[in-house]
């Protein structure tokens, strides 16, 4: 007999044990550790037991997860490897991982925080903070099968409350970036965001760039709750997380390469917060390995997205006409 999922509880907006801390609580002065061993990865494991919360970031190769595993396969744009896993705590006290995935398995840490396969949700109380969850949860779900339960998405959480703001007071976009300089007053360098992740040494910068993107979601956590409490939108976060608990399942699926090219794409279309942006996915569409037919699909896709973008007033550095005869361009 299967064994029994349990029904996911809502998440916790009282704020107990966090209200009132420094907005620099975690990242004041950040204590974290480079996790490459075996050994490191047991002693970590017993920071996991009667924990509130964690905060939680990735660092992949290429745009898709490859079946391969989680070593580099190639040079395609379709092979994706899970290269760091990072994982931050505030309780005792704030403590960092950096866990290299390309010298050790993270999967003892996994299965302590989540359970897995066969047993999500290891614990109901604690909550994952993760800036855009719909990225990390087919990485982890497709190389480690781990489902991420009751998640706290501070870019969902900061792109309601956007939405709800005046015009004039709205953030341009909800990137991690942008909102931790809104709410935390941090300039987030994103550099090494775009470095190369395949290295087999990775610099001291990108190892301490993991660090701080873990770290920082715990110290937006308060802000963006107590925002969501104020604004009485709740609800509408914990529908957005029971919608990726549903979709978890189809997320970790072994797709054909094409298949999980194209489901990238049209995720990177539906969330791009301008024309511009929209328009740099489908520049990329004639060299993505990508039937012709898939191609269309995404490029009627971003037609859609982006005829809303140009009636909402979402672009700058373009002229409206141009923007038009561009959206009449379909090169497939």
């Amino acid at each position: 007999m299967a064994a029994k999922t349990k029904k996911l509880k809502s998440l916790d907006f009282t704020l107990d044990g966090i209200r009132g801390r420094p907005r620099d609580y975690n990242t004041g002065s950040l204590n974290y550790e480079y996790v490459t061993t075996p050994q490191q990865l047991e002693k970590m494991k017993q920071a996991f037991w009667n924990i509130s919360r964690i905060g939680l970031d990735i660092e992949t190769t290429g745009y898709a997860p490859d079946e391969n595993g989680d070593m580099p396969q190639g040079n395609t744009e379709a092979d994706g490897c899970v290269r760091l896993i990072q994982i931050a705590i505030d309780e005792p006290v704030p403590r960092q991982w950096v866990i290299d995935c390309f010298r050790v398995n993270p999967t003892p840490v996994l299965e302590r925080i989540y359970g897995m396969p066969n047993k999500p949700f290891w614990s109901q109380k604690q909550e994952t903070v993760i800036h855009y969850a719909w990225f990390e949860q087919p990485w982890l779900a497709y190389h480690y099968g781990a489902k991420l339960g009751k998640v706290f998405d501070t870019c969902s959480a900061a792109r309601k409350i956007n939405s709800c703001r005046a015009p004039e007071e709205k953030m341009p976009n909800v990137k991690l970036n942008t909102v931790a300089l809104e709410y935390l007053g941090i300039d987030l360098d994103k550099t090494q965001q775009s470095s190369d992740w395949e290295e087999t040494d990775l610099t001291d910068e990108q190892i301490h760039y993991a660090a701080l993107d873990a770290a920082i979601l715990l110290d937006l956590l308060p802000i963006l709750k107590e925002e969501v409490v104020r604004l009485g939108v709740e609800e509408d976060i914990n529908g957005g997380m029971r919608k990726l608990l549903g979709a978890a399942h189809y997320l970790g699926k072994k797709q054909e390469p094409s298949e999980a090219i194209l489901y990238r794409v049209k995720r990177a279309i539906a969330y791009s917060d301008s024309f511009e942006e929209s328009k740099k996915v489908v520049d990329c569409l004639p060299s993505l390995a990508l039937h012709h037919t898939d191609k269309e699909r995404a490029f009627q896709v971003a037609l859609k997205k982006q005829t809303e973008q140009l009636a909402e007033g979402k672009f700058t550095s373009y002229d409206y006409h141009l923007l038009e005869e561009a959206l009449e361009d379909n090169p497939f």
